[in-house]
């Protein structure tokens, strides 16, 4: 061979190494940015349900309009990123399932809640205080479950973050 063909040759398998590794590592980032925005939507939840348990925990009384309309659009809200979340394991799937199980009895909870006459009786305070029970607890359920799915997130993107350094190296 000739020199100039060696050079040639060795050029265009570095360009070649180069290429792959490049796509590579792009995938890898790819799907770090998408579990990156996993976080952010679960985070966006847990925000929803810490919202919605300081509106039901603060109404004592009867709930203003302006806090109904809030509650409810907080509910719906919901209601739309559960229902488009998808699972990538089996485990992220048997969490999503609760959660979505937890929200769908948050909901008639929460709808009671806000039907409740302004009589003050024993009888409807107990009802109440149950209610709110009911309530922190669904909560507390949502809240947790998404909590142990930003853990796998989380995982997921250390190891896409330790793949690239190896792949770097």
């Amino acid at each position: 061979m000739k020199t100039q063909s060696r050079i040639l040759l060795s050029v265009v398998s570095s360009l070649a190494v180069s290429i792959v590794v490049a796509f590579i590592a792009f995938s890898i980032q790819r799907g770090m940015n998408s579990e990156l925005k996993r976080i952010e939507t679960f985070s966006n939840i847990i925000e929803k349900t810490y919202a919605l348990h300081i509106l039901t925990a603060s109404s004592k009384e009867k709930m203003a309009p302006s806090d109904i309309r809030q509650v409810k659009e907080i509910l719906v809200a919901l209601d739309h990123q559960l229902k488009k979340m998808p699972s990538r394991s089996r485990r992220e799937e048997v969490l999503i399932n609760q959660l979505q199980k937890s929200h769908q009895e948050l909901g008639p909870l929460i709808d009671q809640t806000l039907a409740s006459g302004q009589t003050a009786s024993a009888t409807e305070i107990e009802r109440q205080n149950i209610l709110g029970s009911q309530i922190r607890m669904e909560v507390q359920f949502i809240s947790d479950d998404t909590k142990r799915l930003i853990d796998i997130s989380q995982k997921r993107v250390i190891e896409a973050q330790q793949k690239t350094g190896a792949m770097v190296i």
